[in-house]
């Protein structure tokens, strides 16, 4: 009998990726989304192989229910909104860290071997420090970002207090197959391919000098799934200089989870690179004419080294011309090369 995993989110654009690739590699799995953001269709292929359950987070027996019998848990339900988190703080901390908090009570008392956290890069806030590695302090300056943080603590806690293996990931800019480009939380990626393969003109903000770090969906899946392996995975963190004489003074107190990041750095395009795909060269916004988008602030260069130095992950470097080719949500077509 194949090992079953429950993904919550499932039916998102992240967590239908892990789906299948978990369905690759041997895995039963089991699907908790409550269909807000995600979508049945994104399973549509796979539906016969997976089973859905159509319930939220907030609701503990719901999510009691989806861990029975499972033995590793990927949590990437949420509402991934920094502006909605703005207008709504309340309903962003139930989904996010309440949320979290049921699925870590559920994993627990289901004796699941390990849980997987989708958190963000949102919790660093405006480091002051560049690059950021994960040992930078978190300094979350929006709702979303404080709920994810949250979760990241109750994952810490849950080890020390019950020994519940848990790591969490952060999230960099993801886009690939299944994002729907209409999305607030799709960022440019998308945007851009849309645009270029409609032959329509890319729009960049400010200098075009401005940088970002994205990270393809298959290297975030590839990350979780290493996560949930690694056999040193849920014990390693890295000490803060003001905690470092206490983890001394008491060594059988468990470790915090580690938190890694997952990203790859990219540049933005400006309008004197080679068009991408055929697509015509990037615009910018028409002299004189006013933007309700603020200026953009200069991207933050980070750093996955513990995700490589516990578990490998170092993504992928897609070479010139293999590039993947996008599929963000609807079919589009190519247009005639410029």
């Amino acid at each position: 009998m194949s090992e079953l995993c429950l993904v919550t989110g499932g039916a998102g654009f992240i967590g239908s990726n892990l789906v299948r690739e978990l369905l690759s590699r041997g895995f039963g799995v089991r699907v908790l989304d409550n269909l807000s953001t995600g979508r049945r269709e994104n399973l549509s292929d796979v539906d016969g192989d997976v089973e859905v359950i159509e319930g939220d987070v907030r609701h503990l027996a719901t999510v009691g229910r989806a861990t029975e019998g499972v033995a590793r848990v990927f949590h990437e339900a949420a509402i991934p909104s920094v502006a909605r988190s703005v207008a709504a703080p309340l309903a962003s901390h139930e989904a996010n860290a309440t949320g979290t908090l049921n699925v870590l009570i559920a994993a627990r008392d289901a004796g699941a071997e390990r849980v997987v956290y989708a958190s963000s890069s949102s919790v660093y806030g405006d480091a002051d420090r560049l690059p950021v590695t994960e040992d930078v302090p978190p300094r979350p300056i929006s709702p979303y970002a404080v709920s994810k943080l949250a979760g990241e603590h109750y994952l810490a806690a849950f080890h020390a207090s019950y020994g519940l293996p848990t790591v969490a990931l952060r999230y960099f800019n993801v886009f690939g197959p299944r994002q729907d480009p209409a999305s607030e939380y799709a960022a440019v990626v998308p945007r851009f391919a849309t645009a270029a393969l409609r032959g329509e003109p890319v729009t960049i903000y400010g200098d075009g000098e401005q940088s970002r770090d994205f990270t393809f969906v298959a290297d975030v899946v590839e990350a979780n799934i290493l996560a949930s392996e690694a056999p040193e995975a849920p014990s390693r963190s890295t000490p803060r200089p003001d905690r470092a004489r206490s983890e001394t003074a008491r060594p059988t107190s468990p470790p915090p989870p580690r938190s890694w990041a997952i990203t790859r750095r990219t540049r933005s395009p400006t309008a004197s690179e080679p068009p991408w795909n055929g697509s015509p060269r990037a615009s910018r916004p028409p002299a004189g004419g006013a933007s309700s988008r603020p200026e953009p602030r200069p991207g933050r260069p980070h750093s996955w080294c513990a995700a490589g130095g516990c578990h490998g992950w170092v993504g992928s470097r897609v070479p010139p011309g293999r590039r993947p080719q996008p599929s963000f949500g609807a079919p589009v077509h190519r247009g005639p090369p410029a």
